[in-house]
């Protein structure tokens, strides 16, 4: 973690700190790293960031819409 802290990411990592015990029992909302820049974001572009962001939109659409729903997966755990 020291790679981490010494580039830049102190103030950053403080925060992540405070939200560990939460995040233990909840999962972390978009919010909760509202300001804070990771030292790799340097190297990303933001257009490769968004095409990333809609193909697992994508993956995930395909993925829920071959879930049952929950009628169906409650009729058949029942049998």
């Amino acid at each position: 973690m020291s790679w981490y802290l010494a580039a830049g990411g102190a103030e950053a990592f403080a925060l992540l700190q405070e939200n560990q015990e939460l995040w233990k029992s909840f999962m972390p909302s978009p919010y909760d790293f509202e300001g804070c820049q990771f030292p790799a974001e340097r190297f990303l572009a933001k257009s490769d960031g968004i095409k990333y962001a809609n193909q697992v939109a994508t993956m995930k659409g395909q993925i829920k819409r071959a879930l049952p729903s929950h009628y169906e997966l409650l009729k058949r755990m029942r049998g």
